[in-house]
């Protein structure tokens, strides 16, 4: 059995720990395994974890509605993360212990 990695552990953490609390949250692992997304379909809110350093994870909140609008005007999921006036208007970190308020 392959033994989990700290992003996995995060994730679930985070599901576990929204679940406590009546959240539903979608864990959604990026295609290239550099980040895990956890989702929440209800309020339509999410965070990204990603890995920062052996056994480190950093959490961003992810402002959905900004990351609808790039993709429908054509932008790639690299151009994204590539482009720092994109990913700061996207992506903003946060701590980890504060995801689910994130989320909620």
């Amino acid at each position: 059995m392959k033994d989990k990695s700290t992003l996995d552990i995060a994730a679930n953490k985070i599901q576990w720990e929204a679940s406590l609390q009546g959240i539903n949250v979608v864990i959604k692992p990026s295609e290239k395994g550099e980040c895990i997304v956890c989702y929440n379909p209800d309020a339509k809110k999410a965070v990204c974890v990603v890995e920062s350093g052996k056994l480190k994870v950093a959490t961003y909140d992810i402002n959905v509605s900004k990351w609808m609008w790039a993709l429908d005007e054509g932008f790639e999921v690299e151009d994204i993360s590539t482009s720092k006036q994109l990913r700061n208007d996207i992506f903003t970190q946060i701590k980890f212990k504060e995801a689910i308020k994130y989320l909620s």
